[in-house]
């Protein structure tokens, strides 16, 4: 049984509080082009991120950066209690920059991944984020930017939590134990690096030293994604920087992100990103 116990929302951010009882894992693709911070306040869970799976703990924050697959999955028991927050980086950059901090993607470039602030620290975010909450539920005059400064004061808590904290460490005893997460953890980083690769999925499997049938299965299983998924996603977010950053032709960039013609490009930037590679490139965002 899921219990929502909360949803607050606003321009550019959401805090979701919700409980779960029963046996949950995500199952479907989760990309999405917003920050996310996930308290885990109650339960156990298995969360995979980028190409790592992490089991964590009540007390345990991961930080997600955009664009980055991720995906929840039971623990030892079913229970569990979250805290979300779901941030847009244009949105928060404003009051980041005016305040001499990090930018959003530098920010959770350096937090991202799994975290344990100290007992004291872990009180002072839930206090945090019962303010942030009672802010936005309210909706008082100018509320919006003491929402900003809350949301600020968590990120410069957890930032100094991750400076002060052994985090080889701490990454090493939060990941994941048993021989099919180091796999697909391999695996993961292997695609990652080499996500214009034309391979199959048989010689990938064959690389690996396993059959394409567990191959498949166990992938999905912790990521969420099939590996053809996996692949096109990392594909995508190299698009997406080359349309950005550079004035190579559409076309061009299809070829140099292993995409074997524009028109499946096209199809498959769209199905990730929700406008073509010309809008997004023209400043649209899905």
């Amino acid at each position: 049984m899921k219990q929502t116990l909360y949803t607050e929302t606003m321009s550019g951010l959401m805090i979701e509080r919700v409980v779960r009882r029963e046996e949950y894992s995500m199952q479907s693709r989760h990309i999405h082009r917003t920050y996310e911070v996930y308290f885990l306040l109650e339960g156990e869970r298995y969360f995979f991120i980028g190409r790592e799976t992490y089991r964590i703990h009540a007390g345990t924050v991961v930080l997600v950066k955009r664009d980055q697959i991720h995906k929840t999955s039971v623990g030892d028991k079913a229970y569990h209690d979250r805290i979300l927050l779901q941030i847009d980086g244009e949105w928060m950059d404003s009051y980041l920059k005016a305040h001499g901090m990090p930018e959003m993607e530098a920010c959770f470039s350096y937090l991202g991944g799994a975290l344990v602030p100290s007992g004291a620290e872990w009180g002072r975010l839930l206090e945090m984020l019962a303010g942030l909450r009672e802010e936005m539920k309210g909706k008082q005059k100018w509320y919006e930017l003491l929402a900003m400064q809350k949301l600020a004061e968590i990120l410069v808590l957890l930032y100094r939590s991750k400076q002060q904290a052994d985090m080889e460490v701490v990454q090493t005893q939060l990941k994941a134990d048993g021989w099919k997460y180091r796999k697909v953890s391999e695996i993961a980083a292997y695609l990652t690096e080499h996500c214009e690769t034309d391979e199959s999925l048989e010689q990938i499997a064959k690389r690996f030293y396993i059959s394409k049938s567990y191959l498949t299965r166990i992938f999905r299983e912790i990521t969420g994604l099939t590996v053809r998924e996996y692949v096109n996603a990392g594909r995508i977010r190299k698009a997406k920087h080359y349309l950005k950053n550079s004035k190579r032709s559409i076309t061009e960039i299809a070829d140099l992100t292993g995409f074997e013609n524009i028109t499946y490009f096209e199809r498959i930037f769209k199905r990730y990103v929700n406008v073509s590679p010309l809008k997004y490139r023209n400043g649209e965002r899905g």
